[in-house]
């Protein structure tokens, strides 16, 4: 009975993967500042503080909260070491069986830019626990800050290309073309962000990926074998 469910869903391990991420976004929700606590034209705290620039954003994401908060924050971060591998293997599973489906070898890069993305996720962590620690003895320090912008910045943007490649093999396998081009938006987006650089354009790329992950999670469900 397993083998005809991957049989005709040849995604359904993604599927599963995608419901194990369930857990864990409940965990971040829950150490999550409220909304109302970000900088102005941002809906995440979060967010603000993974795209700071200097010490007066980090100021402004980091004042309104309480130590109580700026604790949370950490307790986040700690809960997205779990979060990223498995965000990982959820995308790394969706570009691996797509390429042995549409025989697609260029998706091997999309592979290998996923690991770069776990990896330079883990390191904006790190920057990120070392700023509220910094932030709380008043020693912040901007080369902390200029290395989080490093890794933020890789990490959005290859995630954006990946879903972008994800769409790209689904149109030129003619499946599902008219979500492929969809997948497009985000790296739209994303070079805007980089562009522009301003708070409404940073937050609604990155709140993008968030979509587009479920929209990801959705084709996974959806996806049937070709008929031959």
């Amino acid at each position: 009975m397993l083998n005809k469910i991957a049989q005709s869903r040849p995604l359904i391990v993604s599927t599963l993967l995608g419901l194990l991420l369930i857990p864990l976004l409940y965990l971040i929700n829950s150490y999550s500042p409220a909304p109302e606590k970000a900088p102005k034209d941002y809906n995440s705290v979060i967010l603000a503080f993974e795209f700071v620039s200097d010490e007066q954003e980090l100021t402004e994401v980091l004042g309104p909260l309480t130590l109580e908060e700026i604790n949370g924050l950490d307790m986040l971060n700690k809960v997205d070491f779990a979060f990223m591998l498995l965000y990982g293997a959820f995308l790394l599973s969706i570009v691996v069986k797509l390429r042995k489906l549409h025989q697609h070898k260029w998706l091997t890069y999309l592979a290998g830019m996923v690991v770069i993305i776990v990896l330079a996720d883990f390191l904006e962590n790190l920057q990120l626990l070392k700023l509220t620690e910094a932030y709380r003895s008043a020693t912040t320090d901007q080369g902390i800050i200029d290395q989080l912008a490093i890794f933020t910045w890789t990490k959005w943007i290859l995630l954006a290309v990946v879903i972008a490649g994800i769409g790209y093999s689904l149109i030129t396998a003619e499946r599902y073309k008219g979500l492929g081009y969809a997948l497009f938006i985000p790296i739209v987006l994303g070079f805007s962000a980089v562009s522009l650089q301003t708070a409404i354009i940073e937050d609604t790329f990155g709140t993008s990926i968030f979509l587009f992950f479920f929209i990801l999670w959705v084709l996974s469900f959806l996806y049937k074998a070709k008929r031959t």
